[in-house]
C-alpha cells in the first residue's frame, strides 16, 4: 500500500497498476479484503482518465469467486460519482439563481435611481427602456 501511495498522484496511475499487475494478483490471492481497500483508495486519490481500463484489471485479476464483488464496488462507485454529480449541478443551480436575484434586485436599484434622476415613474422608465 505505501509502494501505490508513492504513485497515487501520477498522472495516469493505470501503466504502474498494469506494470506491478503480478503484485497485486498475490494481494488478491491472500488478502482480497486488503485489495478491496486499496481499489477504493485508488479510485477516491487517484487522477486517472483510465478508471474503467483499472477496473477491468482488477476484474481480471480477481480470483474468480471475487470477480462479482470487484463489479459491486464498479457500481457503488458509479452511483457516488452519479450522486457527487447532482450534488455538484444542485449547487450550481442554486449559485446562478441567487446570482440571478441580486443582479434583479441591483436592476431595480438601478431603475429607481435612474427614474429619480429624470423625474420619471419607475414604470415610465421601463416602457422606454423595453
Amino acid at each position: 500500500m505505501l509502494y501505490l501511495m508513492k504513485h497515487i498522484l501520477e498522472e495516469d496511475i493505470y501503466s504502474y497498476l498494469l506494470e506491478k499487475s503480478s503484485i497485486f494478483k498475490v494481494v488478491m490471492k491472500e488478502d482480497f479484503q486488503y485489495a478491496e481497500d486499496m481499489l477504493y483508495y485508488i479510485f477516491e486519490k487517484a487522477e486517472s482518465k483510465s478508471k474503467k481500463m483499472i477496473l477491468s484489471l482488477f476484474q481480471e485479476i480477481a480470483p474468480p469467486e471475487k470477480r462479482d464483488k470487484i463489479m459491486t464496488i464498479a457500481e457503488e462507485l458509479r452511483a457516488e460519482g452519479r450522486a457527487e454529480a447532482l450534488k455538484t449541478i444542485d449547487q450550481i443551480a442554486s449559485q446562478k439563481l441567487q446570482e440571478g436575484k441580486l443582479e434583479g434586485k441591483l436592476e431595480g436599484e438601478k431603475n429607481k435611481a435612474i427614474a429619480k434622476i429624470t423625474d420619471l415613474s419607475v414604470d415610465e422608465l421601463k416602457n422606454l427602456l423595453h
